[in-house]
């Protein structure tokens, strides 16, 4: 699936189906944390499924650089890890039927 929002200048895709083993390993990362590292752990854990990541202001996931001071960083990260996270609740949805 295809994420984008044009604002923030950020595309990347996540796959439909994920391996059980990429799955325990975003939730390994995500699930356990403090609320204070909430949207950092969240952050991380997104970088296990994003592919094809497209980003002018953070062009490499893997150089999130937290002391910097542009807003736009932190709401790219945070619409990144939210997008994420809706994505792996959408796949733990048992299809009715």
């Amino acid at each position: 699936m295809k994420y984008e929002e044009p604002e923030l200048g950020v595309s990347f895709t996540i796959p439909d189906k994920l391996t059980v083993g990429v799955q325990l390993e975003y939730h390994s990362i995500r699930d356990f944390y403090e609320p204070e590292e909430k949207w950092l752990k969240t952050w991380e854990a997104s970088k296990v499924i994003v592919e094809d990541w497209k980003c002018g202001l953070l062009p490499d996931m893997e150089k999130l650089n937290i002391n910097q001071t542009d807003p736009r960083i932190t709401k790219i990260v945070r619409w990144t890890a939210g997008e994420a996270a809706a994505h792996m609740a959408g796949l733990e949805s048992v299809p009715k039927g």
